[in-house]
């Protein structure tokens, strides 16, 4: 892997092939099937066999190498204390022992095929640095044009509320929301929460000194282990999975219940646009949501269910995520009473969220929500946001049959 050297810095390397790992197993199956053509023996057709079913777990360990840690030159070129993938092979699963592990690896390294696979690696490292350093620009580009725009079209601070401003951690695009404070320090301390919101710490990023790339061999090594270990291993014993709701993955299976134990339901009540200027009623079970990213993944699959329906709202975009409270009739249409508003500390029982009462409102700022809707993969692993968010409780809202309607609150 000495080409690797050239292509300087080493992080961008590792960002490219971090965004390639399909693309690196099939260059590994396709150097599993030149060792197999060029097979002249037994041991060298089943070492072709070997690489080409190890691809996949290959890819992964390579992929993970880079992330780790910058390139060491000196980790690939000139392995230390480690058993070379010839040795592993030989020794864990094509059955040939010592004897077989000098062969192994001059053919695994040697061969046409391996040159093959430098070259065509090369290849597909330098395309995706090139196509790294494009979405660099383009992104760059992007976001101070959206900064200026955004100041641009900043409106003034309302009387009474407190303007907070954070930067997303993972995009770098700088947000801001108005807040009315309902208890003392409450917008300093979220913005502390969503200063540090889904923040990557330097040391995942950059690994403390002394730390070493896992060399090439070293993979090998490693997979071919666990391929042994995994093949040999006592099969766990096997139980009936529990049919998913395939339709919400986020909400129970026995969803409606008439048992005790609906009390731990939660629905999250979405309002979104029906027809042309209507709005209607969407109630999702929630019970498995565990992160601001599951969250926020129901919430723009949602919207764009409704939007399919309706070809005229194809090319529209949602411009805002507020808090509400609405009326809900019984044909599911509702009617937006105040916003933004959440269910008071009386209704406990019905609603829930955290903290109860809030201490802010809204208790994320539209903007927030809106580029979190847009960005599911920029929010975090822990429900942290989602907290935030009221819960209808123990069943969905229904509109009461005498009177044709009932309040409620949701987003």
């Amino acid at each position: 892997m000495s080409y690797l050297h050239d292509l300087r810095p080493s992080h961008q390397v590792g960002k490219a092939l971090s965004g390639s790992k399909n693309v690196i197993r099939e260059l590994i199956e396709q150097y599993g099937d030149g060792l197999s053509q060029e097979a002249a023996s037994d041991l060298e057709s089943k070492t072709g066999q070997f690489v080409k079913a190890q691809a996949s777990g290959i890819a992964n360990k390579i992929v993970s190498a880079f992330q780790r840690a910058p390139l060491d030159t000196k980790a690939v070129d000139h392995p230390q204390k480690e058993d070379g993938p010839g040795e592993a092979l030989a020794n864990n699963d094509l059955g040939y022992g010592h004897v077989g592990v000098r062969l192994v690896e001059a053919f695994l390294f040697e061969s046409g095929a391996y040159y093959a696979l430098q070259r065509n690696a090369e290849s597909q490292v330098r395309t995706a640095l090139n196509a790294t350093c494009g979405d660099i620009i383009g992104g760059w580009v992007r976001l101070n044009m959206h900064r200026g725009l955004a100041k641009l079209a900043e409106p003034p601070l309302p009387p009474g509320m407190t303007r907070l401003r954070f930067t997303c951690n993972h995009c770098s695009l700088p947000l801001y929301d108005d807040y009315q404070e309902l208890r003392p320090g409450a917008v300093d301390r979220l913005k502390s929460v969503l200063t540090e919101y889904n923040r990557t710490t330097p040391d995942s990023i950059h690994p403390k000194a002394g730390v070493k790339t896992p060399s090439f061999a070293s993979t090998f090594s490693t997979i071919s282990g666990i391929y042994k270990r995994g093949r040999n291993a006592t099969p766990l014993p096997t139980h009936t999975q529990p049919k998913i709701n395939t339709s919400n993955p986020y909400g129970c299976n026995d969803i409606p219940l008439k048992t005790p134990s609906r009390a731990h339901h939660h629905f999250l009540l979405l309002c979104l646009p029906f027809m042309r200027f209507g709005t209607k009623l969407h109630q999702s079970a929630v019970c498995r949501i565990n992160s601001d990213q599951d969250f926020f993944h129901l919430l723009r699959s949602r919207y764009i269910s409704t939007k399919r329906k309706d070809p005229s709202k194809w090319l529209l975009r949602a411009k805002s995520i507020e808090f509400v409270q609405f009326e809900v009739f019984s044909s599911e249409v509702v009617g937006i009473q105040a916003k933004p508003s959440l269910p008071s500390q009386t209704l406990r029982d019905s609603y829930h969220y955290e903290p109860m009462p809030s201490e802010t409102l809204p208790p994320i700022g539209p903007n927030t929500l809106i580029h979190f809707f847009e960005h599911p993969s920029h929010a975090g692993v822990v429900p942290i946001l989602y907290r935030r968010i009221p819960k209808k409780l123990k069943e969905k809202l229904v509109a009461c049959p005498r009177i044709g309607s009932l309040v409620g609150w949701g987003i």
